[in-house]
């Protein structure tokens, strides 16, 4: 980039240069009055000078107004076909009554549903069930008891987990297309694994004004647990630019052994991969 502005600037200056002194080189060529004699004088030359530039000026104005249009068409095209995250928190009834069937022993997703499920532990790291099984059940019922809100953003919790149901809501007028969710320690700034390394919800297609749904469970009896995570979501428009949404969660445990969780949402859509 470094060097592209630097050559910029050197044929800048070089134009800048011509067009100054090219007028005066003419003058003192026809002042001199010797070597090959023209028809024609000094105003003449300088006269077809100007025609020149004024010529060459009309050239470039057409150019970069060509050139403006289409990057403004492109762009134009470009939000027209947009998909844009939206991303709502839903109480854990409305995501695992709902959404998830039961059984004598444990909560299974209807393969057949737009439902999804993230469990993250120390030991494991992010893994993708079918199911919650009933400990994990009871603990989501009782999440209602231990949960002190502060505010939108803030939580204080006291029990050594946390479930996390989200709707997740393309509000933009494009498809979303290969739609993948992930979830990630984000340590110091740094993902913990390349992106490489990263593993994903399956792919998903998600048409304009549809949703789909993710509870995500944290097992915070590890303190290696207890730490910052980044919700990423990541898809494509139908020209195959690449967006990404992402929300951090960060986990912190007071002296009282309660945990604080902090929301840290831009609510941008950023682009990711460029076509």
């Amino acid at each position: 980039m470094k060097k592209k502005i630097k050559f910029v600037i050197s044929i800048f200056l070089t134009l800048t240069l011509f067009v100054i002194l090219m007028p005066i080189l003419i003058n003192e060529s026809y002042m001199e009055n010797k070597g090959y004699l023209t028809v024609w004088d000094g105003a003449d030359v300088l006269a077809f000078y100007g025609s020149i530039l004024a010529a060459l000026g009309g050239i470039a104005g057409v150019f970069f107004t060509v050139r403006h249009s289409q990057k403004q068409y492109r762009e134009d095209t470009r939000l027209r076909h947009m998909p844009y995250i939206a991303i709502d928190k839903l109480n854990d009834d409305d995501f695992y009554k709902r959404y998830i069937k039961s059984n004598s022993t444990e909560f299974i997703i209807d393969n057949d549903s737009d439902s999804y499920l993230i469990t993250y532990c120390a030991r494991k790291g992010a893994t993708f069930p079918r199911y919650l099984n009933a400990d994990q059940i009871l603990n989501i019922e009782k999440n209602g008891d231990r949960m002190t809100e502060v505010n939108e953003r803030v939580a204080h919790y006291k029990s050594y987990y946390y479930f996390l149901p989200l709707k997740i809501t393309n509000v933009g007028s494009g498809v979303a297309l290969k739609t993948q969710i992930g979830l990630f320690k984000f340590e110091n700034g740094k993902y913990e694994i390349t992106e490489k390394e990263r593993k994903y919800v399956a792919t998903q297609t998600i048409a304009p004004k549809n949703s789909v749904y993710i509870g995500i469970y944290w097992d915070l009896n590890d303190d290696a647990a207890v730490t910052t995570y980044k919700l990423d979501i990541l898809c494509s428009d139908v020209s195959g630019r690449r967006y990404i949404r992402s929300i951090e969660y960060k986990f912190e445990r007071n002296t009282l052994n309660q945990f604080t969780i902090t929301r840290i949402d831009s609510g941008e859509n950023k682009i990711y991969s460029d076509i």
